[in-house]
């Protein structure tokens, strides 16, 4: 099995991780996964 993994950055707002998992979603792909390494300004989203 081949695992792709992504890595999105992100502002820290309310309503982002559902916005990226929403276009991720509409675009066929699932998540197996999800870290999230966040601040109080930005985080940085990986999934695979």
């Amino acid at each position: 099995m081949e695992i792709k993994q992504i890595s999105v950055f992100l502002e820290n707002n309310a309503g982002r991780l559902g916005e990226v998992t929403k276009v991720l979603a509409d675009a066929g792909i699932n998540l197996r996964a999800i870290s999230i390494a966040d601040t109080a300004d930005f985080g940085i989203l990986r999934q695979s």
